[in-house]
C-alpha cells in the first residue's frame, strides 16, 4: 500500500493491485535504481549495492510527481491511438467480409464458367465423334459392299468353267477365255484398291498437356492470399526499385494565372452554368476552359469547389487541373485537353466504323480503373456517364466533370433535398433517399456500360426519367442491347445486371469490374467470339 498526499491533512489508502510489490520477493518497493531503471525492494538492493545512484523512493517521490502528468498526457494520446487501431480492425473485419464475399462470387463464377466449358466441350466432343464415327462405318459399308460385289462375280465365273470345258465349242472357249482375262484385269484391280483402303476401329480422345496440368493441379488452380500491410509505410512488399518521383502538391492559390495567360481559340460546347472552349496555355499547352457565365445560378464558391476537388485528384485516368482564374469575372476552371472530346459524342460518330469490341472492353476496364482510384480517396461521383467522359488519343479515357462529386467520411452521402441528379443513370436508393455511394456509381457504370456497347443510344429508350426510377424500383431492367454496329455479349449484359442489383452491397466492386474487362477475352474464353 502507498500513501497519497490530498489536498486535506487526511491521508487516503489507495489499493495499487500488486503494483507495489516486488514480483521476485513479495515486498514492497522502497528505493529506485537510477543505473538500471529499476524498482527495488530491502532484497533487491543486495544486487545493486555497487550501483552509484540508489534511491529511496520517498526522497524521489516529489520530483516524479511532476512527471507523472506527462505520463497521463502519453498515457491518454496512446489511448486515442488504440481507438484508432480498435476502429481500423472493425473497419478491417468489415473489408474483409466484403472481399470473402467478393472472392466466393467469383470462384462461383469461375466454377460455373469451368462447369459450362467442360460441357459444351463435351457437347462439341459427342457431336464430332458421332459423326467421325458415322463416315467411318459409311466407309466400311463402301468396302463391304464392293468386296461382296466382286466375290459375286469370281463365283459366276467359275460356276461357267465347268461348263464350258465339258460342253462348250472350242469357238465359245476361246471367246470364254479372253472374257475371262479382261475380267481378271477388273477383279484384280478393285482388289488391290480394297486393299489400300484402311479403315478405323476405335475412335480416341487427345487434348493438350495443358489441360492435364490444369486438372492434375487440383484444388490448387485456384490460391488465396491475404494482402497485409506492415510497419513499413503500408508496403505489401519490399521495393526492388526506387519509387516514381511524385510533383510536389501546390496549394491551390498558386493555381491562379492571369486572363492573358491563356488563349481561348475554339468553342467546344455549352455547359449547364458556361462555356467550355479549347485553348492555349502559355502558348505551348494545349487546354480546355471551363467558364462561369451566370453566376446567379451558381455561385463562384460552389463552382470553384469542382477545381479545388480536382485539384486533390491525381491519376491517370482523371482529368487534370492545371490552373484557375477567380480574379475577374467570367471565372475559369483550366484543364488538360482530351482531343476526342466527350464519349457519348464520340461513340456516336463512329457508329461502329473503327471502335470494336475489344476497344469497348477496354474503355469499360480504363473507366473502372478511375473509379477504383475515387474510391480509394473516398470520393463518389455522382454524375458517371458517357458525357462526362472524355476521349483523348488511340482510345484513351478519363474521368472528367466533378460538379457533383464529394469526398465522403462515413460509406455514404447523404445530399440536400433540392441536388440535381441525371435520373437515368441514378441509383434507386439515390434517386429515393438521396443516398449516395461508391456502390451508386456501380450502378451508374452500368447504364454507362450500356452507352458504350449501344454508341452513345440514350438509356432507356421512350421512357421518360420519373417512370424509369419507379419502374426500376419494381425490378425492370433494360434488356440485352439489339441490333447495334456490335454484338452485346452475354458476360458482357450479364456484368451490366450485377451493377443493377437492387441492394447495393451485392453489386460488384469497381476492382472487380476494372479486372474483368481488362482480361474480357480470357474470362469469357469460350463464350464469346469477337465480332471486327
Amino acid at each position: 500500500m502507498v500513501i497519497i498526499q490530498e489536498s486535506e491533512p487526511s491521508h487516503v489508502a489507495l489499493d495499487m493491485k500488486g503494483m507495489d510489490i516486488c514480483n521476485d520477493h513479495g515486498k514492497a518497493f522502497e528505493f529506485f535504481c537510477e543505473d538500471h531503471l529499476k524498482l527495488c525492494c530491502t532484497i533487491c538492493v543486495i544486487t545493486h549495492r555497487r550501483c552509484d545512484e540508489l534511491d529511496e523512493i520517498s526522497t524521489i517521490s516529489s520530483r516524479k510527481l511532476a512527471e507523472l502528468d506527462t505520463l497521463k498526457q502519453c498515457l491518454l494520446k496512446l489511448e486515442a491511438d488504440t481507438d484508432a487501431y480498435v476502429i481500423e480492425c472493425k473497419q478491417s473485419e468489415k473489408q474483409l467480409t466484403e472481399s470473402f464475399r467478393d472472392i466466393s462470387k467469383e470462384v462461383e463464377y469461375l466454377g460455373d464458367r469451368c462447369i459450362k466449358q467442360i460441357e459444351e466441350a463435351k457437347r462439341s466432343f459427342m457431336t464430332k465423334a458421332n459423326a467421325l464415327k458415322n463416315e467411318e462405318v459409311n466407309r466400311l459399308n463402301d468396302k463391304h459392299a464392293a468386296n461382296t460385289k466382286v466375290k459375286d462375280e469370281i463365283n459366276d465365273i467359275l460356276s461357267m468353267f465347268s461348263a464350258i470345258s465339258k460342253q462348250g465349242t472350242f469357238q465359245q472357249k476361246c471367246i470364254f477365255s479372253k472374257q475371262i482375262e479382261e475380267k481378271y484385269k477388273t477383279i484384280v484391280s478393285d482388289i488391290n484398291e480394297q486393299r489400300t483402303m484402311h479403315v478405323s476401329k476405335k475412335v480416341t480422345l487427345s487434348y493438350p498437356k495443358e489441360l492435364s496440368s490444369f486438372l492434375e493441379m487440383g484444388e490448387n488452380i485456384v490460391k488465396v492470399k491475404l494482402e497485409r500491410t506492415d510497419a513499413a509505410n503500408g508496403l505489401c512488399c519490399k521495393l526492388e526499385v526506387p519509387c516514381p518521383e511524385i510533383r510536389p502538391m501546390v496549394q491551390f492559390r498558386e493555381l491562379e494565372v492571369e486572363r492573358n495567360a491563356v488563349k481561348l481559340i475554339k468553342k467546344l460546347g455549352n455547359g449547364q452554368f458556361g462555356d467550355v472552349w479549347a485553348g492555349k496555355w502559355r502558348n505551348t499547352v494545349d487546354v480546355a476552359v471551363k467558364t462561369l457565365l451566370m453566376p446567379g445560378l451558381l455561385t463562384p464558391e460552389a463552382f470553384l469547389e469542382e477545381a479545388k476537388l480536382m485539384h486533390l485528384l491525381r491519376h491517370q485516368k482523371i482529368v487534370q487541373l492545371i490552373a484557375v482564374r477567380t480574379t475577374t469575372e467570367p471565372i475559369w476552371i483550366i484543364r488538360e485537353l482530351l482531343v476526342n472530346g466527350a464519349l457519348k459524342d464520340y461513340l456516336r460518330k463512329d457508329e461502329g466504323r473503327t471502335i470494336t469490341f475489344n476497344i469497348i472492353a477496354d474503355m469499360a476496364g480504363q473507366i473502372a480503373e478511375g473509379m477504383v482510384y475515387l474510391g480509394s480517396e473516398n470520393c463518389v461521383h455522382r454524375d458517371l456517364r458517357a458525357h462526362n467522359i472524355l476521349v483523348g488519343e488511340h482510345h484513351e479515357v478519363k474521368i472528367a466533370d466533378f460538379s457533383f462529386a464529394r469526398i465522403i467520411q462515413e460509406d455514404i452521402y447523404i445530399a440536400p433535398d433540392n441536388d440535381r441528379c441525371a435520373i437515368k443513370w441514378t441509383a434507386p436508393e439515390a434517386a429515393f433517399d438521396n443516398t449516395f455511394s461508391i456502390k451508386s456509381d456501380v450502378w451508374s457504370y452500368g447504364v454507362l456500360l450500356y452507352e458504350l456497347i449501344t454508341f452513345g443510344r440514350d438509356p432507356y429508350p421512350g421512357m421518360k426519367g420519373r417512370d424509369v426510377i419507379f419502374r426500376v424500383d419494381k425490378g425492370f431492367r433494360m434488356p440485352r442491347p439489339t441490333g447495334g454496329p456490335v454484338a452485346c455479349p452475354e458476360p458482357y449484359y450479364e456484368h451490366m445486371l450485377k451493377c443493377w442489383k437492387q441492394w447495393p452491397e451485392a453489386r460488384p466492386t469497381f476492382a472487380y469490374l476494372q479486372d474483368f474487362f481488362n482480361n474480357f477475352m480470357v474470362s469469357t474464353e469460350g463464350k464469346y467470339k469477337p465480332i471486327d
